[in-house]
């Protein structure tokens, strides 16, 4: 049930619920029959709140993963971080470098919002090559150089910017309902 609000647009517990109990669709992909008893909005919040608790999203996440690659239908190099996902008034960078494990040599591929000085260093001092695009100032403009290498960057960029493009579309991921680190994880799991 907390996958078909995350799928239909991030709805409340009580929609969620709604649909549950009128929408043959929903019923279906539920497994619930016409004459099931369908849980109410109180317990789907309920057991949400307990698994963040828990910190159980991360291995119900992993099971998941495994079922698909036992399809043999994921992709299994590489990862895709974008911090445009949710608002937030900081830019965590640096804090997803240190957990993302990102090793020496690695590029890091990021848009203009990252251009900084202390992004430069910081990608530098952990041997990570810098993939952030440049980003024009006031008075100066990008040289044709920098606007080379900002195009060169999107042609790898672009994969991200969709997946999270289709996030934002398809679940409306650019909007956070809850509070709290391990609440917006779960968010995230989810979606």
């Amino acid at each position: 049930m907390l996958l078909v609000g995350v799928w239909h647009g991030g709805l409340s517990d009580e929609s969620v619920e709604d649909m549950a109990n009128a929408n043959l669709y929903v019923m279906r992909f539920l497994d619930l029959s016409l004459e099931a008893e369908v849980p109410d909005h109180s317990v789907l919040s309920r057991f949400r709140t307990r698994l963040t608790a828990a910190k159980a999203w991360d291995g119900l996440l992993d099971q998941i993963n495994q079922q698909i690659s036992a399809l043999n239908v994921s992709v299994t190099t590489g990862s895709h971080i974008d911090a445009s996902i949710t608002h937030s008034p900081r830019k965590p960078m640096l804090g997803l470098l240190d957990k993302a494990a990102i090793k020496p040599g690695t590029r890091v591929y990021a848009d203009k919002a990252y251009c900084s000085q202390k992004h430069r260093e910081a990608l530098k001092a952990r041997g990570i090559k810098n993939g952030i695009q440049d980003k024009a100032v006031k008075n100066k403009p990008l040289t044709q150089r920098q606007l080379q290498r900002n195009r060169l960057i999107t042609k790898s960029r672009y994969v991200v910017e969709r997946t999270f493009g289709s996030q934002a579309r398809w679940f409306g991921s650019k909007v956070l309902r809850y509070q709290g680190l391990a609440k917006a994880h779960t968010w995230h799991i989810l979606q």
